[in-house]
């Protein structure tokens, strides 16, 4: 089972993930089995407040839900609570310089695992960076030789897989092999889409087929997808409310399911998502497509102006988790 871990999200969006999880168990597409997220709020709300959850814990597996920057190049996440510095790509480059550094000068053979080897390697990690490295952490040394010996100890417990499941970092392939080689996993993986995470009303029968959108209220943009189904016979409409977000970025934050009879219900949630229909709402979430690439038919391939979800049982879904592969980081007494 992986630990898993929900980091600078408001709102919502907690409540929300742990009711994905709780009742999606399997993350697609490594199938790791999730465990009830633990939210990292207050002063746990970093990066190092994340080490040190990983620390405590002590996995192979992990799962970290957070938001990421449209251009993948890292995650809403400050490096510390003392400090603006976000845990960027950038930001975990310098991080890694001034190890290899010091493994280079120190000629260590790896990455210590007593207590004694880890603070010297880490002593001679903060002696080696340099006052510019330091102001754009935004770091003392005594903070930045804190999160150096939480990075290595994070490294050196040998993680086999780690997941994001937020917005974007997998937008760069640069970005998950830093990230990966930061925690010394072996495998890591992140969404190259925004993701979004909710709840879905439900309503049946021809009333609400035909009535449905009077009920698109709240502002935003309401975007229905409709598919068809031929045993039974019957049509399902999926319509999603679309809003700007805290990042600047249009995304799901609403919707409902309209479909023909309770069975056509129960039809498009097993398609889409793996489960069956509830009458009184289900938890859902998936990936958002701000140009959306059509999949099937004539025109596969071309990009349309349409916005569109892609839901995780759908095949293309596991095209848009990008990975990073690896070894992990090698150890010494």
């Amino acid at each position: 089972m992986a630990a898993t871990y929900t980091a600078g999200l408001g709102g919502h969006l907690p409540g929300s993930v742990a009711a994905v999880f709780a009742r999606y168990r399997n993350l697609i597409p490594s199938n790791l089995v999730v465990s009830s997220p633990v939210h990292l709020n207050g002063h746990r709300n970093s990066l190092e407040g994340l080490l040190r959850a990983m620390r405590a814990q002590g996995a192979r597996h992990y799962i970290v839900v957070v938001h990421g920057f449209h251009n993948g190049s890292g995650l809403f996440l400050p490096i510390t609570r003392t400090t603006p510095a976000q845990a960027t790509r950038d930001n975990l480059k310098t991080l890694l310089r001034i190890q290899e550094r010091a493994l280079i000068v120190s000629k260590a053979r790896g990455l210590g695992v007593t207590d004694t080897a880890i603070k010297r390697l880490v002593d001679a990690m903060v002696k080696k960076s340099s006052a510019a490295e330091r102001t754009s952490l935004g770091l003392t040394p005594a903070r930045l030789h804190r999160l150096l010996t939480l990075m290595v100890k994070v490294q050196q417990s040998q993680i086999d897989w780690f997941e994001f499941r937020g917005c974007n970092l997998g937008r760069s392939p640069d970005s998950i092999e830093v990230f990966r080689r930061f925690f010394g996993a072996r495998h890591l993986g992140a969404p190259n889409l925004h993701t979004f995470y909710g709840r879905f009303d439900v309503r049946t029968g021809a009333h609400w087929m035909n009535t449905h959108a009077t009920h698109h209220l709240g502002g935003g943009t309401w975007h229905t997808f409709t598919e068809n189904f031929t045993n039974p016979t019957g049509r399902a409409h999926c319509c999603l409310r679309v809003n700007l977000g805290a990042d600047g970025v249009l995304r799901p934050d609403a919707g409902h399911i309209i479909a023909s009879t309770d069975a056509i219900a129960t039809q498009w949630t097993r398609r889409m998502l793996g489960t069956a229909s509830q009458a009184d709402g289900f938890p859902v979430y998936g990936l958002w497509e701000t140009m959306a690439t059509v999949k099937t038919g004539p025109n596969a391939g071309q990009i349309t102006p349409t916005p569109g979800p892609i839901w995780p049982q759908q095949p293309w879904y596991q095209q848009h988790i990008k990975y990073s592969h690896g070894r992990w980081p090698k150890r010494f007494n």
